[in-house]
């Protein structure tokens, strides 16, 4: 008990003998000195500093003279203070070991040039064009192995900072050959890098709803047919020029006639009973598909009327674009449920103005005939169908075998159809642009003929525009695109290939005045030669887009359009047209036919692309705003006083309205796509 009992004091007393020496430790280490002196050595020094700290101090000659005066002024500071601020002019430093000071040189500075820094690297510059020296926007620059790129802006300008020496950057950009180079110490800037086309039918940029991709990323079913194709077809139809040209689209004209409309159906009749026609877009403004005309059902150009696609002019399409499936079309909703053809119009690129005229003339003739009889053969056939019924024929019965000359033989397909439908047509646009400007301005003219007899014809006329400008840094962007096409068809009513089997030895159809000749018992289809069909058709097709870039990948835009197609048409039917032996019941008329189409829209839109790693993200985010408005009426006029009249609706004595629309849609809509 004693033993635990001393062996506690022990412990207790060496524990305090412990705090007592730290505590004079610490009060040692906290003394402040305080020492005024002027020109004192430094062993005097170190001798007062004894005094007030009891630190010893040791120095050797080779490190400071032990007479080399120094000053010192200080109050209540630390021994370090002094020592740091005394030793400091002579390059000296010290240690502190067991109350003793060690004065030692001061380590040398390491210079910098022995010191390796790290490579700053090098800032990248350059411009991405084309091979005709056009800015490419959006090209994607990408260092090689690294997390770090960037995207050209409108100029095709971009810029990397801090890229290391001996890195490899990659150039591309949709539809473009790729491109590799080095970046060395030695490399100019700004860099100036060439694209080119690329070969590979995989990277093809084609347009999409809303956007452009390749067909090598297309998800959707998509199929696109270039400017440089269409303009190889001598045809005034854009229909007639994409015929034969996409997979799974199928189009069938329904008359031979310059202006006629077209049947279109991609994959198949999706609806017994409803309207199979795909949606058309151009430069992203809904158009109409179904025929502008009233009078359908009595023009060469059959029921179906005239195309509405007549009105927009071949030299100013810069690419079609058809999407097939629900994956292509479904960002237009129920619109799109029969596919969806968008028709992109020509802008204008900026580098040195160039002015292109393209002209060309031809003819056009009925390439194929059907086999009919000759006159003996004809003559013939007659006789024997009389032998079989039993019946004796007579001259009203039968003209062709007892008043006509029966030694005439005329082919009648020659006689109707066999004409040269004559075409010719002329483009001249001029483009070009400095700076951050670029225009685009163009105008043409395209006549085309028919096979018949006269001098029937579609004459059209068309003019268009592009103005593009982006800012200085590049995040602004405005376009204005605009075409105008004004339509003149002239036609007979009705098609005269139906009149091709007229008897071969029936007299001519023209009296030797030129007036029309009516044989006994015959018809003459040149009285629709009389009755012609004229319609006038004005299309405007305009267009503008603003953007703005808010951040990199993040661009705000929004487009507008508007479209106004009106159409005009009149039939005139004069009691002169026909045959004398009834035009004492005849009476003269007209038809009068008016049609018009507005439609515009809004949509502002949101995108953001996202590139790492030869990864791509791209979101788009927009909402649609469109009304259209659509009328139509067809007048039928009666009673005019004369034949010179019948132009003139209000000639007539008695007028009856046998068609009239009228609609007013209004479409509000959200989309997206990733």
């Amino acid at each position: 008990m004693l033993l635990r009992k001393g062996w506690l004091v022990m412990r207790i007393t060496t524990l305090l003998i412990l705090v007592a020496v730290l505590h004079v430790s610490a009060k040692i280490n906290a003394q402040k000195i305080t020492l005024s002196s002027d020109n004192i050595t430094i062993t005097q020094l170190f001798q007062r500093l004894n005094k007030q700290t009891g630190y010893s101090f040791l120095l050797k000659d080779a490190v400071i003279g032990k007479d080399q005066k120094v000053s010192v002024h200080v109050k209540d500071a630390s021994l370090e203070e002094v020592l740091t601020s005394t030793l400091k002019p002579f390059s000296l430093s010290f240690k502190i070991n067991n109350k003793i000071v060690f004065i030692i040189p001061a380590p040398k500075p390491v210079a910098v040039a022995d010191v390796p820094l790290p490579d700053p690297g090098i800032d990248v510059r350059g411009r991405i064009i084309d091979s005709l020296g056009n800015p490419l926007e959006e090209a994607s620059v990408v260092v090689k192995g690294m997390q770090k790129g960037a995207h050209s802006n409108a100029r095709g300008e971009f810029e990397l900072k801090e890229v290391a020496a001996g890195a490899y950057l990659i150039v591309s950009y949709t539809g473009y050959s790729t491109v590799e180079l080095t970046i060395t110490p030695e490399t100019k800037f700004p860099l100036i890098i060439v694209l080119r086309p690329s070969h590979n039918a995989l990277d093809e940029m084609i347009v999409q709803a809303y956007g452009t991709t390749t067909r090598r990323l297309s998800t959707g079913s998509i199929s696109m047919v270039k400017s440089d194709e269409l303009e190889k077809q001598p045809v005034g139809n854009v229909m007639a020029a994409l015929e034969g040209q996409v997979p799974g689209l199928q189009i069938t004209q329904q008359t031979g006639v310059p202006g006629g409309n077209f049947s279109v159906q991609l994959r198949g009749q999706n609806s017994l009973t409803q309207n199979s026609s795909p949606l058309y877009v151009v430069d992203g403004i809904p158009y109409p598909s179904a025929s502008l005309t009233e009078i359908q059902f009595n023009s060469a150009m059959g029921s179906n009327g005239a195309s509405p696609l007549d009105g927009i002019s071949m030299a100013d399409i810069e690419s079609i674009t058809v999407l097939k499936d629900a994956a292509a079309t479904s960002i237009y909703g129920a619109r799109g449920a029969n596919g969806v053809i968008l028709i992109t119009m020509k802008k204008g690129k900026k580098g040195a103005t160039r002015l292109n005229i393209n002209a060309y003339s031809g003819w056009g003739k009925d390439p194929r005939r059907i086999s009919l009889m000759n006159t003996s053969e004809y003559l013939a056939m007659r006789h024997e169908a009389f032998a079989n019924g039993g019946v004796t024929p007579s001259a009203s019965t039968a003209p062709d075998l007892l008043v006509w000359d029966t030694t005439q033989n005329t082919d009648w397909q020659k006689k109707l159809i066999g004409g040269a439908a004559h075409y010719d047509d002329i483009q001249a646009s001029v483009s070009g642009g400095t700076g951050n400007t670029g225009f685009l301005l163009g105008g043409g003219y395209h006549e085309e003929g028919t096979v018949y007899p006269g001098n029937a014809k579609d004459r059209k006329g068309s003019v268009h525009f592009n103005l593009n400008h982006n800012s200085t840094d590049g995040k602004f962007k405005a376009m204005l695109t605009g075409s105008f096409t004004h339509d003149n068809i002239n036609l007979p009513p009705q098609d005269l290939t139906g009149s091709v089997t007229l008897a071969p030895d029936q007299p001519a159809l023209l009296n030797k005045d030129g007036s029309l000749n009516w044989p006994s018992g015959g018809s003459n289809p040149l009285q629709y030669l009389k009755q012609p069909y004229n319609s006038s058709t004005d299309n405007l097709v305009t267009s503008g887009s603003l953007g703005y870039t808010i951040i990199a990948g993040l661009q705000a835009k929004i487009d507008m359009g508007y479209t106004d197609l009106k159409s005009s048409e009149v039939q005139v039917t004069p009691v002169s047209s026909y045959n004398p032996a009834s035009q004492a019941f005849a009476v003269s008329s007209s038809q009068f036919g008016n049609n018009e189409y507005k439609v515009w829209n809004i949509e502002p839109q949101i995108n953001y692309n996202l590139h790492w790693d030869g990864n791509s993200l791209a979101v788009l985010v927009g909402s649609t705003v469109q009304s259209s408005f659509s009328k139509g009426m067809l007048v039928y006029a009666s009673g005019f006083p004369s034949d010179l009249l019948l132009n003139d609706e209000a000639a007539a004595k008695s007028l009856s309205i046998s068609n009239n629309t009228n609609s007013n849609t209004r479409d509000n809509s959200l989309f997206g796509r990733v």
